[in-house]
């Protein structure tokens, strides 16, 4: 197949959906396919694709309906004799899905958290323009029915990871952060769904009790000075440090005690999956497909969302107990290898396009 991965996330934006991109082009070219990936001129997207191999197009992304845009994105596809396009945002959609549909192209959106609306433009969109549509949990696409949206052609695809070897010692090393120090991680685009406030807060109720806590914030955004003010104010700076982006974070994290995972909303949190992948117990509320994830013996470790008083509660059992919290990291561990992989998800993907493709001729 010829794939064309379209992502018009803004330049320094490096998140989930950003990450999916390049590894789902990446799956796909080291399975004999030929890949495009298009995003904006100096973006890390398109930096981290060119870095692994990938070919990669630039394409300055203008208002959604403009027609120009739509001319221009037809002109990309037919020179590269695209056969399937996936698209990740609503912008994506309406530029390079029009442009594929006139050209009898299969439009694959995919949502890694609810973006639609109950508005006449996004059911032309759904019902218009993309032929499949791809949501990551469950939880989304029971929101997009009860937005009134058909969701008969609507795909539930868990996000995937790889079990990455670990370079124990590296993280604390890294930041200079003593073995017996408690670690507590927490990562994703610095932004206001995330809730970060809520790892500060929580960093504050723990300190009395734990003088020595240690809280790393992994990864860039906007909400970054606000969260050092709020840092400084609670007298955190010690304890609670931003990493920025870290190239190999899958790699080193193992050297955490937990994973917190504190967002308002969220689909298949690629960062939780990937925590849970290097042995890290982890906390998340229940948002998006999390409680698909963490089930059965796991289930404690899912809070109600917002409630920040029960997370600490249940940080200060893991963080008390050794036996407990290395116990359930490994069995967290066994649950990504065997229901998570990126190669299982990836497949899924694989199928799906190769049906749409069949469907068209």
């Amino acid at each position: 197949m010829r794939l064309a991965f379209v992502n018009s996330a803004w330049p320094p934006a490096w998140g989930g959906g950003e990450k999916w991109t390049v590894e789902a082009a990446e799956w796909f070219r080291a399975g004999g396919h030929e890949v495009l990936v298009v995003g904006r001129p100096i973006s890390k997207l398109l930096a981290a694709a060119r870095g692994r191999g990938i070919e990669v197009q630039e394409f300055a992304f203008g208002g959604d309906l403009n027609p120009f845009v739509v001319s221009k994105a037809r002109r990309l596809f037919d020179a590269h004799h695209i056969e399937v396009a996936a698209v990740n945002f609503n912008k994506e959609a309406w530029q390079f899905g029009r442009a594929a549909k006139s050209l009898d192209i299969p439009v694959i959106a995919r949502h890694g958290f609810p973006i639609l609306r109950k508005s006449f433009l996004h059911r032309q969109l759904v019902n218009r323009v993309i032929t499949r549509l791809v949501v990551n949990a469950q939880a989304i696409c029971d929101e997009y029915a009860h937005l009134g949206f058909d969701v008969t052609r609507t795909l539930v695809i868990h996000n995937g990871v790889r079990t990455i070897e670990q370079r124990p010692g590296e993280l604390r090393r890294r930041f200079e952060i003593p073995a017996d120090v408690p670690l507590i991680l927490a990562a994703g685009r610095i932004e206001p769904q995330k809730r970060f406030d809520r790892v500060v807060e929580i960093a504050a109720s723990l300190l009395p009790t734990r003088p020595n806590l240690h809280v790393l914030i992994a990864g860039e955004g906007p909400d970054r000075p606000a969260l050092e003010l709020q840092i400084q104010s609670h007298g955190l700076a010690k304890h609670v440090e931003f990493t920025g982006f870290i190239p190999d974070w899958n790699a080193i994290i193992g050297d955490a005690d937990l994973f917190l995972l504190t967002s308002d909303q969220e689909g298949t949190p690629n960062v939780l999956l990937e925590a849970m992948a290097a042995g890290v117990p982890s906390i998340a509320f229940a948002v998006g497909s999390v409680p698909e994830i963490l089930t059965n013996d796991l289930s404690s470790n899912v809070i109600p969302r917002g409630d920040v008083q029960l997370m600490i509660r249940r940080i200060d059992q893991l963080l008390a107990d050794d036996v407990a919290r290395h116990s359930t990291g490994a069995a967290m561990r066994r649950m990504v290898q065997a229901n998570f992989g990126l190669d299982h998800s990836m497949q899924q993907f694989a199928d799906l396009f190769q049906q749409t493709l069949m469907a068209r001729r």
